[in-house]
C-alpha cells in the first residue's frame, strides 16, 4: 500500500508506482489516500477527515471508500501559526511565563 495525500500531483505518484514496480521489484503496489486510509481506520462508511500539518490544513470529505474531489481544499494554516497565535494571546492576557519559539526547551512545550 502506498500512502498518498489527499490532494495529489498524478505524475508524482505514477512515478513512485514505477519506482516500487520496476526498480524495487515489488510484485504489487496499491495508491490509497490519506483521508481513504483514515475512513478505513475509523471503521466509518463515511467521514469528513481534518489533517491539521505543521503548515497547512487539509479537509477532505469521504463516502464508500471515495474522496470526493468536489470536497477536498487545503488551507494554508497549520500547526505552526496556531502555535504563533497561542504565543500571541498568552503575552497579550499577561501570562506569567513568556515562551521563546527560538529555545529549545519552549519549543518543546509549545509543540506538546
Amino acid at each position: 500500500i502506498l500512502l498518498i495525500p489527499s490532494v495529489y500531483n498524478r505524475s508524482h505518484v505514477k512515478h513512485l508506482i514505477n519506482l516500487l514496480l520496476v526498480n524495487l521489484r515489488f510484485q504489487a503496489a496499491f495508491p490509497l489516500q490519506e483521508d481513504v486510509a483514515a475512513t478505513f481506520g475509523s471503521g466509518s462508511p463515511v467521514s469528513c477527515v481534518v489533517d491539521i500539518g505543521h503548515e497547512k490544513t487539509t479537509v477532505s470529505c469521504v463516502e464508500d471508500a471515495i474522496s470526493h474531489p468536489s470536497s477536498r481544499f487545503t488551507l494554508q494554516i497549520g500547526g505552526s501559526l496556531i502555535r504563533d497565535v497561542f504565543i500571541q494571546l498568552s503575552r497579550f492576557q499577561g501570562f506569567p511565563y513568556n515562551p521563546d519559539p527560538s529555545s529549545l526547551q519552549d519549543f518543546v512545550l509549545l509543540n506538546q
